[in-house]
Formats: C-alpha cells, structure tokens, sequence
C-alpha cells in the first residue's frame, strides 16, 4: 500500500481536466470507475462544479452556520492524493473504494466532499481522491497537518490487518516516530522527529567505500544511482527519485561528493531515463503475467463449468430415480386406490338420513362400521407411505454420497489449478477461494448535505467565469476552484 499525497491546488476545474481524462488529451480511457461522496450527484463532471460552487462560497456557509468569518481566505480548496496497491495484489472495486473511504476518515475529512478517481493505466490498482478542504455546512477549512505521518500509519495499519508488509521501511519509520511520540509525551522537548530513511541506500552506503562500489551495492538491491536536475539522485525499485544525502545521517553534500568522485557523471542515466526503464520493465511483467493469468483463469472457469454440469448430472440422475421409485411403489401398495376410498367412506358420512332409518337405528350402526372401515383403511395407507419413504430414504442417502465423493474428487481437481494462480497473484487466489462480497453501499449511513439545485450551480459558475474574463485585467483574485 503506498498512499501519495498531491500539491494542494487552487482549481477543481483543473484538477477535474487531469483526473478525469488522459493525460494530454480529452479521452477517459484510463478512468475505470468514479464514486461521489457528500455530493447530490453521481456524474464527475457536475461533482467537480458543485466542489469549486462550495468552496466559492465559503463566507456564505459559514455565515449560514454561524461561524466567525475570521482569518485569511483559503487559496488552495483543493487536495488530492491517492492510494496504490502492489502489482501482486489485484482488489476488485468494492474494496478499493472502501480503503479508499478508510484513508479519508484517518485524515479527518469524512465529512467532506470527496470524488474518487480509479486509474488503469499503470501495472498497478490505485484510485486517487479529490477532497474539498471546504466544509460543505460549516465553511471550515480542513487542517491538513501531519497528513503524510497519518497515512504512512495508515498504510502500516492496513498492510499488518492483511497479513503481507510490502514496505519494510515503513515499519521502521513507524517505529521510530512512536518512539519520538514517546519521547515527547515524556516531556524531552530535544527529542527530534525522525525523517525517512531508505535501509537500502544506508546499507549500500555502509558496505561501500567509493562511487562505483556504492553504485553496485544499489544496483544489487534493484537502484539506480542516477543524475538529476541539480545532483546525484538514487532512483528506488518503484521509480521515485531520492536525494542520497538526506538518507544519510551524519553526512554532509561535500563528503558525499568526495567519496562519489572516482564515477565519471557523463555515463550516468539521467532520472528521467531510469524512471521510463522501470516503468516499461514494469509494464512488460505485468502483461506477461496477465496473460499467464487470463490462461490460468480461463483453465479454472472451465473447469468449474465442468463441475457444475458434473453435480447437475448426478443430481438428475437421481431425481429421476427416486420419482420412478416412488411411482413404482405407489402402484404396489395401491396408494391412490386407498386414498380414493378413504376419501368415498368419509363423504357418505355426510349424506342425509332417512326417517325409518333413524328410528330403526340402521343409521347408527351403518356410521360405526363405516367409521372402522376407514381407520382400517387409513392405518393400510399410513403403513404404505412408511414404506415408501424408507425406499426414498435410500435413494437419498446414496445420493448424498456420491455427491460427497464428487465433491472431493472437485476440490482435488481445483488444487492443481489454484497453485499456479497463486503464485502469479496471491489476490487472485484467494479471490477464488473465497466468497466475494459485492454490493452498492453508497452513502450508507452518511449524513446528507443540504440540497443544492444544480441547474443554478452551473449558471451562477457560468455567470462567474464570465465576470472573471471581464475583470482580468483590472487585477481582482479569480475565483477559487475556476482558476487554471
């Protein structure tokens, strides 16, 4: 999990054009899904409007809810960041959108407004998030201090609940800022906050004593030792860009510098270049292993397909026993024929008396016989059903044994499927092992916003682009949110 955060910025119309299309064109390839939270609407482009319309209003929502109109007026609105997973790890939406949604409530802005971006254009599953900073009832500003700390803890939290640490570095960061916490909560006010150190650059620096030497320790582990803009840089396995001497304690620009003398700077790649390698390297494997993971998930579907008319079968086959069974022995034992003649014994039960039969008593004695005629009759038909039903008992107890043994004969069969699965995507293994829930729970317990009409938010944003055209030129602050 490497959550990332974005420059704040000042225009949702700009960050919409970014997000919502492909790079340097109007296109949405690359856009796989989006979700709206806080928001009246589910369209992006409408969510990206009613964003820059509330934080363009901000004095009026505070004045609304009662808040001090105080301090300077917020001129970055906008903040966005993303969360990416490892090209191993293959989430479906539903569980990116909720990550998504637990990283905005460990930031504190649960209550904002909030579009989510999902990408697929890279190797990896990742979903950026564009947050409001405005409140939409209140008007507050978000205080976004220590966001970064917050979701590097975050990421912790998340990679330890999944069983898998993709970020060892990490762990040790978060180790050391609970220690500094502790340390300041004790009262040591000297104690100072720990910075990020990549162990990789600090054990090649340690097992190196010149630039070479300290070029070939990086390049064991994955880097690159690089020339960036200014300086040297080491460019790490995900393609980020390091200053080498920040990683290192206790050694300034000039020692470094002494040490890296011996390389010659001219043969070096430039960052840029080593970032594009990394990039098509990522691209090739992960194509190659989705190619060997639609194979392997075609083989699987198939298979199951197979099982499913396997069970079927049986389950027929043995339906059809048992309902031949059942006739077969229902004709033996008479069943209707019983039934037929309980059913004529109880009617004439219900046929009017004559006179001369009452008084003769006839009656009485012809209902008597009649009532020990059918409790003979009924005890038969009991009798034949009891018999009836263990024949069926049977039917059903081998039945459930051959479904048994199919079963394990199934389960066998999917093992030297699911191994080879496994070891292209862990993810995609256990998506197939398990049950996946699914299911649209969108704005699920989520208190709503006040309403807004829509129609008029887009007229009063046209209204104000066009004063903001007129004014350009006489110096006045273009609006927050419709701004490039």
């Amino acid at each position: 999990m490497v959550p990332r955060i974005a420059s704040n910025g000042r225009s949702f119309k700009g960050a919409g054009l970014y997000y919502l299309h492909d790079k340097n064109a109007s296109t949405r390839e690359r856009v796989a899904w989006t979700y709206t939270q806080r928001m009246v609407t589910d369209d992006p482009d409408k969510a990206i409007k009613v964003m820059a319309y509330t934080a363009m209003h901000q004095a009026e929502l505070k004045r609304h809810a009662g808040v001090a109109e105080t301090g300077r007026k917020l001129q970055k609105p906008v903040f966005t960041f993303s969360v990416a997973w490892h090209p191993d790890q293959n989430p479906d939406k539903q569980h990116m959108l909720e990550t998504a949604q637990a990283a905005i409530k460990h930031l504190g802005l649960e209550e904002h407004e909030v579009l989510f971006v999902a990408h697929r254009d890279e190797p990896h599953k990742h979903v950026h998030a564009i947050v409001n900073r405005v409140h939409p009832v209140t008007g507050k500003a978000a205080v976004l201090s220590k966001s970064k700390e917050k979701l590097q803890d975050w990421a912790y939290a998340y990679e330890e609940e999944h069983g898998r640490i993709y970020c060892p570095e990490r762990v040790e960061n978060v180790k050391k800022r609970e220690k500094w916490r502790q340390e300041r909560a004790k009262g040591n006010r000297k104690a100072k906050s720990p910075r990020f150190r990549d162990s990789v650059i600090l054990d090649a620096w340690k097992r190196s004593d010149s630039g070479k030497s300290f070029a070939e320790a990086l390049n064991d582990k994955g880097y690159r030792l690089a020339m960036g803009y200014k300086r040297l840089v080491v460019v790490d396995s995900y393609g980020k860009a390091h200053n080498p001497v920040r990683m290192l304690d206790g050694v300034k620009a000039k020692d470094f510098k002494a040490r890296v003398s011996d390389l010659n700077f001219e043969e070096l790649s430039t960052a840029d270049e080593v970032q594009r390698s990394f990039k098509a390297q990522q691209r090739e494997e992960y194509e190659r292993t989705r190619d060997n993971l639609m194979n392997l998930t075609q083989k699987l579907n198939d298979l199951q397909d197979r099982h499913i008319a396997e069970r079927e079968a049986v389950r027929e086959k043995f339906s059809r026993q048992r309902a031949d069974m059942k006739r077969d022995l229902e004709t033996f034992h008479r069943v209707d024929a019983l039934g037929d003649e309980i059913a004529r014994l109880k009617a004439e039960g219900f046929k009017d008396v004559s006179l001369l039969s009452w008084l003769t008593g006839r009656d009485a004695r012809e209902a008597r016989e009649r009532e020990h005629r059918i409790g003979e009759l009924e005890k038969q038909f009991e009798n034949a059903q009891g018999r009836i039903q263990e024949q069926l008992d049977g039917i059903d107890r081998r039945r459930d044994t051959a479904e048994k043994a199919l079963a394990s004969r199934h389960e066998k069969e999917l093992l030297k499927v699911r191994p080879p699965i496994a070891s292209q995507s862990p993810s995609l293994s256990a998506k197939f092992g398990s049950q996946q829930q699914s299911g649209d729970s969108r704005h699920q317990g989520e208190p709503k916003p006040y309403k807004r009409d829509l129609g008029a938010i887009s007229r009063e944003l046209e209204r104000s682009t066009d004063s903001s055209r007129k004014n350009r030129g006489r110096g006045n602050n273009r609006d927050a949110g419709l701004g490039r």
